[in-house]
């Protein structure tokens, strides 16, 4: 996936430089069309705006002087996550993760949806860095807390 230009962050004299990362359009519209929607050319761009954000505040926490605190990984997941669900409602799906279903037919005991399809193809199309390593249902479960942190905000 092509960089297409860079960031630059100063920090009390360090200077750090990040190159911008940006999937290509072809991408996009596969991740459009896992959640089961039509790609439009706005669509795409909010996407890319999307995952090109989350990326550089990824490295950018990665890079900085650690200033103490929580030194948790992963500050940025659950805006992301919020995001991921803002775009999708916004060009005309509706957020679920599916149902749970245990059952003979189904071990793993939980149906996906088209936003979780949409949003695994998201994490898919992250440098592998960035991705989130779990199982489709743990994925289920990170968004699922995102959504509540936010709601009960």
């Amino acid at each position: 996936m092509p960089a297409t230009g860079g960031f630059r962050k100063d920090y009390d004299g360090q200077t750090l430089w990040y190159e911008e990362y940006e999937p290509e359009d072809l991408i996009c519209q596969g991740i459009i069309q896992a959640g089961g929607l039509n790609p439009t050319d706005k669509f795409v761009s909010a996407i890319k705006a999307e995952i090109s954000h989350y990326v550089f505040w990824r490295n950018v926490q990665q890079d900085a002087p650690h200033g103490g605190g929580s030194g948790r990984t992963n500050d940025f997941w659950e805006k992301h996550a919020r995001k991921m669900i803002e775009i999708y409602e916004s060009f005309g799906g509706t957020f679920g993760l599916g149902r749970k279903n245990p059952g003979r037919g189904n071990d793993e005991g939980s149906v996906g949806s088209p936003f979780l399809s949409f949003a695994l193809a998201i994490n898919k199309a992250l440098p592998k860095e960035f991705r989130r390593i779990v199982t489709d249902k743990a994925y289920a479960g990170a968004i699922r807390r995102a959504y509540q942190n936010a709601k009960s905000r």
